[in-house]
């Protein structure tokens, strides 16, 4: 009797198939994802050393794949350090040469999809903190992958990172510290042993969440120790120079120096004088007097060492008879107060205060660019208009 009821291999095929979609309960979608399983799969794979070296090969950034001994030898000029390229294949990493040590080359992934491998290399790039050689560098990386079989081409994609290698900047504890700019108190130290969920006081590390938006010349610093808009170094020469106590910046063009303060302004002593604007009082070390050794009352002299933010149209002036934010002395307006809603305007010479829109004039509002002229009439008329002078009722 001829069997006429047994399935082919493609029947049977078909019926496994269709039993495993409806066990999964989702049919085809499932079919998918296990032939892409299947297409995608990790590999096993190792970094290694060359002791005759590779830097040479890797001056300029590039990527690539290995397959054979002959290949090796064309790349690096040398045999390689045992590789059996029936079995394995070579990946290679370089990120170019660099004017300074601190990069690390590295890869952190390798998949094997059909007959091609999917590489993803990483370069960690020094941060302005950091302290790196001073000589030229070239951070590269070489991988053995096992068991890659008949792999002909490879895919890289590359990721890069900068190292933050600044201080820490500590917060919070018994002390309260708060974190500066705007910076958030808001990450536990690793290196103690509170824990902020069980120890109310414990010691905390600053993070800067935030990136504001600055005026005119300046730049937001996001590091943890500053989180604050500070001068553009590209605009201020000063703003990257640090002077001495007793010394001040002052720009000369493109060029900075630091030179003796203005000592006239004197401060402390029995009066207890402050110095005007966010100057701060230093003692003067030419005097007999010694604040440390019981001189209470001594006298000396202010010193601005602050960089203040000031608003448009203002500019800090680091002098110590001032150490503010001024109108620049050439602005007839620097004198003067206009009243709220309005602004103060050149016009023939002379400062006089305009609406900016919203000026408010008795029961009316004054547009951009009149004057309240008389306000209990509620009257707004051009800067050199004609107004009347009389009293209204309420």
């Amino acid at each position: 009797m001829l069997d006429t009821m047994r399935p082919t291999h493609a029947a049977w095929a078909l019926f496994a198939t269709f039993i495993v979609a409806c066990a999964n309960g989702s049919g085809g979608a499932d079919i998918t994802a296990n032939e892409e399983a299947l297409r995608k799969s990790r590999v096993e794979w190792t970094t290694f050393e060359d002791a005759k070296g590779v830097e040479h090969a890797g001056v300029a950034a590039t990527a690539r794949l290995i397959r054979s001994e002959s290949g090796y030898r064309r790349v690096f000029g040398h045999a390689s350090p045992g590789i059996d390229f029936d079995e394995e294949v070579v990946v290679f990493y370089s990120a170019g040469q660099k004017n300074t040590g601190g990069y690390t080359a590295d890869i952190t992934a390798i998949e094997k999809r059909n007959h091609r491998l999917h590489v993803t290399t990483s370069l960690s790039v020094p941060g302005s903190e950091c302290v790196v050689t001073q000589a030229q560098s070239t951070p590269a990386v070489l991988a053995r992958v096992h068991g890659a079989g008949r792999v002909r081409k490879a895919r890289f994609e590359h990721t890069e990172h900068t190292e933050d290698c600044t201080a820490p900047t500590l917060c919070g504890g018994i002390g309260g510290l708060e974190c500066p700019g705007q910076g958030s108190c808001d990450r536990d130290d690793p290196s103690d042993s509170c824990d902020p969920e069980k120890g109310a006081d414990c010691p905390m590390l600053c993070s800067c969440n935030v990136r504001a938006l600055c005026i005119q010349g300046f730049v937001f610093d996001e590091s943890p120790a500053v989180c604050a808009c500070v001068p553009d170094p590209s605009a201020d020469p000063c703003a990257a120079v640090r002077c001495k106590a007793g010394t001040h910046c002052e720009a000369d063009g493109g060029s900075a120096s630091c030179v003796a303060d203005d000592t006239s302004v004197f401060c402390g002593g029995f009066a207890g004088i402050e110095c005007p604007g966010l100057g701060q009082c230093q003692d003067n070390v030419d005097d007999a007097c010694d604040p440390e050794t019981g001189g209470a009352d001594c006298g000396g002299y202010c010193t601005c060492t602050a960089l203040a933010k000031c608003q448009a149209d203002y500019v800090f002036d680091r002098s110590p008879k001032v150490c503010g934010c001024v109108k620049p002395v050439e602005d007839p307006c620097a004198l003067i107060d206009c009243v709220p809603g309005s602004k103060c305007v050149v016009i023939d010479n002379e400062p006089k205060c305009i609406s900016d829109g919203s000026w408010q004039c008795g029961k009316n509002v004054c547009a951009a660019g009149q004057v309240c002229c008389n306000a209990s009439c509620g009257v707004c008329t051009p800067p050199d208009g004609v107004c009347t002078q009389q009293a209204c009722v309420p």
